[in-house]
């Protein structure tokens, strides 16, 4: 029996174990997928040694393969549910990250109901891809013989990673993927290749990824450049160099986040970061409204499914008796929009109005919106057809809830005397009164526990927070009641006087809470206590059954207005008008009353239209994706080169080995390429194999015309199959395996 080739087989093994788990974990990190890292490492090392063991040592993984495989069967016949629902929610995830970047990609929707232990099913469908991609490499590297799958099978999921997302990946996955093609270019290709030629193409590689970033730096240099001394560029080289995949997923970012993570949410920490410039016709408390989100899942709030039979109804205020106010923002320089509530008009925005977010096709510096003030009450309506169908839809979409995460909030309102639901406006300010009567402002609450709901955890346990907590806790609460409510990110500040350009900071970053009210839309609610500075409030005493109307003073906020459906108003809450960002094309139909009012001062036009144009907008802004693309076009061909210049000096080197090596190794080596052809259909030749058997048992000296003899062996089994297959086989064994 053959000695077991321990130091080839663990050195494969871990070779196969680094790919293995490091192209997974790449998608998994950089698209924030839960996970659990124990189980993940323990089942790549388990896979990733079975199929080394497979193709190293056949004799032994062939007995293995029965039990491997019927594990396999098992999982699949009794976890196929768990299986599938990872799959699902791994996929859905990914989605609706991407459909934020590439425009034929749509928003997935919610998550399968039932699914409340992510990191369990996800940790099924890695498992699933961590054995096609443990097969695949392994055959490639051992039995296979071919540099091409090794480098392309892990390729896609780097990729994936690195590009349209607004996270890297980690660390750890990053430094498994370059042990990796650092293990298979330098050991096994050089091994296999005796890569003279690869040594060349590597440099070529090389050369060509300082080009690129070189590219990329350039196209993206720093908004505001000093010279600087010898030390500091180099410092700067130093650091540009180590965050150039933070840098590639700058080149995508569309400003928008999938989901809030909630488990972040410690010590509240600003710095007075400039945001943006406002500049309204009004006075009072303004809310920007940035994104919302609709799901909960106890550590994330995360963007709901899209309205399928038309955009969102933001605002529903065309017939609002109050005059047009109007709001114009500079400097922002990014691609979501901030709207205040409620828009009655955006003519001229370029992007688009989504269900959770209006976002534009560029990053904008300036735009301006027309808004009215709801009324200080609001009591449910009839609205159009259209308003009353995208009601429907969003009593199912903003109450998602899993039973026992909506039993819990339930069980915290029990002692309380609340309104009904039939008027949710009512029943939300009843709750957000609660809110501020039982729970503390605090801006340094402490961390929540990993394995805890974060708004349970802060109604039940800690009481202490502010606006992220107070709001995460009412949207979760009026979703236990059957009331669709969602979770808003965005600027709240006080604007003390009008037509005055007022700044933003990251001190002004808000959280609130929009409750849907039938015949008005989105209204905003505001929940957390009166010693928030951003809210000029008291902040009241609440009872279980105090009216909302009396625990809360009345901020004006305004309705916004949909693209959809006509004539019907929407309205904005009482304790605060808080932004939503919706702008409308044209004013409703319902529009009778108001005319418009252009702003105190005469520094703006009496339409609102928003100024995307060249002055507001960094020039470079719309130059740069042509260079993106044109520099994937690029790249594009110059991988194709590569590839295949890699291949012709592959096969011209086994060829050159069999003609130039030393006469006995150089004809059993032309043998053993002949007999990879005979795998694949070349017939077998005799005269081949008696010269085989020459050099491998006489001490006959064979000399340059054996070898020539065995290389016109390997190119007659060439020509042959190159006769008698047809063209797919050929491309196969030509460009995949590298046959010849």
């Amino acid at each position: 029996m053959k000695k077991f080739p321990y130091l080839a087989f663990f050195g494969t093994w871990l070779l196969v174990f680094c790919g293995t788990l490091g192209a997974p974990l790449c998608v998994v990190t950089a698209y924030d997928l839960p996970y659990h890292p124990v189980a993940l490492i323990l089942t790549a090392l388990i896979i990733s040694g079975f199929m080394t063991l497979l193709f190293t040592v056949p004799e032994l993984g062939t007995y293995m393969l029965i039990p491997f495989g019927a594990t396999v069967l098992l999982i699949s016949i009794f976890r196929w549910r768990k299986l599938y629902s990872g799959a699902v929610v791994a996929i859905r995830t990914i989605q609706s990250v991407l459909a934020r970047t590439i425009p034929f990609i749509s928003d997935p929707g919610t998550m399968p109901t039932g699914v409340e232990n992510y990191a369990y099913f996800i940790g099924f469908f890695v498992g699933a891809i961590m054995v096609a991609v443990a097969l695949l490499i392994s055959w490639g590297l051992v039995s296979g013989e071919s540099m091409f799958l090794p480098f392309l099978v892990p390729m896609p999921l780097v990729a994936l990673a690195l590009i349209y997302t607004d996270m890297q990946p980690s660390g750890w996955a990053g430094v498994l993927v370059g042990l990796y093609y650092g293990g298979v270019l330098f050991t096994s290709g050089l091994r296999l290749h005796r890569g003279g030629g690869i040594g060349r193409v590597t440099f070529l590689a090389l050369a060509a990824l300082f080009l690129t970033v070189l590219l990329l730096t350039k196209i993206y240099p720093k908004k505001e450049y000093e010279p600087l001394s010898t030390q500091e560029r180099v410092e700067q080289v130093m650091r540009q160099a180590a965050s150039v995949w933070e840098r590639m997923n700058r080149l995508f970012d569309r400003d928008v986040r999938e989901r809030e993570d909630l488990t972040r949410e410690g010590e509240l920490k600003a710095t007075g970061e400039h945001v943006m410039d406002v500049k309204t016709s009004s006075t009072g408390l303004l809310y920007l409204r940035g994104t919302s989100y609709g799901r909960y899942d106890g550590r994330y709030w995360s963007l709901t499914s899209e309205y399928a039979d038309g955009e969102s109804l933001f605002t529903l205020g065309g017939s609002l008796p109050d005059p047009r106010q109007w709001l114009e923002v500079r400097g922002a320089d990014t691609s979501l929009l901030y709207t205040p509530y409620a828009v009655v008009k955006g003519a001229a925005v370029p992007g688009e109005v989504r269900e959770n977010y209006i976002v534009a096709d560029r990053k904008l510096s300036a735009y301006s919106w027309a808004y009215r003030s709801l009324p200080d009450r609001l009591v449910p309506r009839m609205g159009s057809e259209a308003e009353q169908a995208y009601a429907a839809w969003a009593k199912k979409t903003y109450v998602t809830l899993t039973k026992t995460r909506r039993e819990a909030f339930q069980a915290f309102l029990k002692p309380y005397e609340l309104p009904g639901t039939d008027d949710p406006y009512a029943l939300a300010q009843a709750i957000a009164a609660i809110l501020r009567g039982t729970a503390e402002y605090d801006l340094e609450p402490g961390d929540t526990p990993k394995d805890q709901d974060f708004a349970l955890y802060f109604l039940t346990v800690s009481k202490r927070g502010y606006c992220v907590h107070y709001a995460s806790a009412l949207t979760a609460l009026l979703q236990a009641k059957g009331v669709p409510a969602r979770f808003v990110i965005g600027f709240a500040l006080t604007v003390g006087e009008a037509d005055t350009w007022v700044e933003v900071t990251d001190r002004n970053a808000h959280a609130w809470t929009e409750v849907y009210v039938e015949g008005w839309g989105w209204v905003p609610i505001e929940a957390t206590g009166g010693d928030d500075p951003r809210l000029d409030i008291p902040a009241p005493e609440a009872g279980p059954g105090d009216e909302p109307e009396q625990e809360t003073p009345p901020p004006t906020v305004a309705p916004e207005e949909t693209l959809g459906p006509k004539d019907t108003p929407k309205p904005e809450e009482t304790p605060e008008p808080t932004p939503k960002p919706t702008p409308e094309d044209t004013p409703q139909g319902g529009e009778t009353t108001p005319t418009p009012e252009p702003p105190q001062g005469g520094a703006a036009t009496p339409t609102p239209t928003p100024e995307p144009e060249a002055p507001e907008q960094d020039p470079e802004d719309s130059g740069r994706s042509w260079l993106l693309w044109l520099l994937w076009l690029l790249l594009l061909p110059l991988l194709v080169f590569l590839y295949i210049k890699l291949r012709k000096r592959v096969c011209r080197n086994r060829m050159r080995r069999i003609l130039q090596g030393d006469g006995r190794k150089a004809v059993l080596y032309g043998y053993g390429e002949l007999l990879r052809l005979v795998r694949h259909g070349a017939t077998p030749s005799e005269k081949a194999q008696r010269l085989a058997d020459e050099a491998a048992f006489s001490d006959h000296i064979l000399g340059e015309k054996q070898k020539k003899t065995m290389a016109g062996h390997v190119k007659a089994a060439q020509r042959e199959l190159e006769e008698k297959l047809p063209r797919y086989k050929l491309w196969y064994l030509r460009y995949l395996l590298w046959l010849w």
